[in-house]
């Protein structure tokens, strides 16, 4: 496969349009940091789960879809009691039984999985994953994925630290994998990492056949954003040149990661550029001789892109992007077939997190019509002027002009 180039264009207003369809889901409250969707209950739809909103009451919530585009938040009771808070979530047969199981990403509390009950509730997971009280646990996190990070056919967890918290002696920084083995869950050794943030994507970076990762990180001048595994174990914190100096990245996200051995992911970035802000998005493309970046906007200030999700927006077979930043507007970048990203604002979408920051964005097939919907959380501290509601999580329909 050869590697093409990407390049931004003036902003259009054309594209797909856009209609909500997520009744049923939450209009108010800080929805962060991030959701997985699954058919968690084996009904054939797809179910969202979401740790507990931020400042609310502290258990985790499975959206059940009926198909068509609504939702029915569970029961009370689904989980066993745990010290839970807000985080991320992952949905993935974890034992081997067949059964969609959970587990959660926990600010200030680690990280720790629930085993699907024959009954439909979430058991506690075997030793080794377990949330403790704030302040008791030396990582914790609020970006994580899982995948079978070490290739022994069992779904592991890797997280991303969430970094230091106030009052805490722990650092949280780096990456974290917790592997499922045989004997239970063990925390895998790795390098001295300093990285942390709420966001990370996975796929094969370097075409051995192995999981890397794509990190980002609230370090400034931290340009070294790849986590390769090596063959004896373990892996490696790998710089990349292309990455802008003086510069931090809020985002990340895959955009060909595990389909060819040339990939491309894209990466926001916040860079003090002599005594001034700027901030944008980047799209990085690996080629035989390296890594080419493309800049796909830019503009004055420390606007942070804070959720970024890749997939095929318009039916058109190339790869788009979904941008949403800490105000709640969202930018996508339409690709094509001579290889360029066009940008392009959408009136339904300009304003849908109605002054709260996105927080996570995926592109997924919710009613089973074989395109994808788009799915955003969002969730911010009400200020008075904007973002009055704390946050939502919605669902919207795209429509092929």
């Amino acid at each position: 496969m050869v590697a093409v180039a990407w390049t931004a264009l003036p902003a259009r207003a054309a594209g797909p349009r856009f209609e909500r369809l997520d009744a049923g889901l939450p209009t108010t409250g800080q929805w962060r940091n991030g959701f997985d969707l699954a058919d968690v209950d084996g009904d054939g739809h797809v179910d969202l789960i979401h740790g507990p909103p931020r400042r609310g009451e502290r258990v985790p919530t499975l959206f059940r879809g009926s198909g068509d585009g609504r939702f029915v938040p569970s029961l009370p009771g689904l989980f066993a009691e745990a010290p839970f808070d807000y985080g991320d979530a992952a949905a993935a047969d974890l034992d081997g039984d067949g059964r969609v199981d959970l587990a959660f990403a926990v600010h200030l509390g680690g990280v720790t999985a629930f085993l699907a009950g024959p009954d439909g509730d979430f058991l506690r997971s075997v030793e080794g994953l377990e949330l403790r009280s704030p302040g008791a646990v030396d990582f914790s996190s609020r970006a994580f994925e899982a995948a079978d990070w070490n290739g022994d056919g069992r779904i592991d967890l890797v997280a991303l630290g969430e970094g230091p918290a106030r009052g805490s002696p722990h650092p949280r920084r780096g990456l974290a994998v917790f592997l499922n083995l045989e004997s239970g869950w063990r925390r895998a050794p790795g390098p001295d990492d300093r990285a942390f943030g709420d966001s990370l994507a996975l796929g094969d970076l370097d075409g051995d056949g192995r999981t890397d990762a794509v990190v980002a990180s609230r370090r400034l001048d931290d340009r070294a954003p790849f986590r390769i595994q090596r063959p004896e174990g373990g892996w490696e914190i790998v710089v990349l040149e292309t990455i802008r100096p003086r510069s931090y990245f809020p985002s990340v996200a895959a955009t060909r990661l595990e389909e060819s051995r040339l990939v491309e992911f894209a990466l926001s970035w916040v860079e003090l550029s002599g005594h001034e802000w700027r901030s944008g998005v980047d799209l990085f493309t690996q080629q035989l001789d390296g890594w080419r970046r493309t800049e796909l906007v830019a503009r004055p200030g420390a606007r942070e892109t804070r959720a970024l999700a890749a997939g095929d927006l318009d039916g058109d077979g190339y790869r788009d992007l979904v941008a949403i930043d800490d105000r709640g507007e969202v930018t996508l970048f339409l690709g094509r077939a001579d290889g360029t990203l066009t940008e392009r604002r959408n009136r339904a979408l300009a304003r849908a997190g109605s002054g709260c920051s996105g927080r996570h964005a995926r592109l997924h097939d919710i009613d089973g019509d074989g395109r994808p919907e788009l799915l955003m959380a969002f969730a911010s501290e009400p200020d008075g002027s904007r973002c009055e509601a704390g946050g939502s999580l919605q669902a919207w329909k795209i429509r092929i002009r």
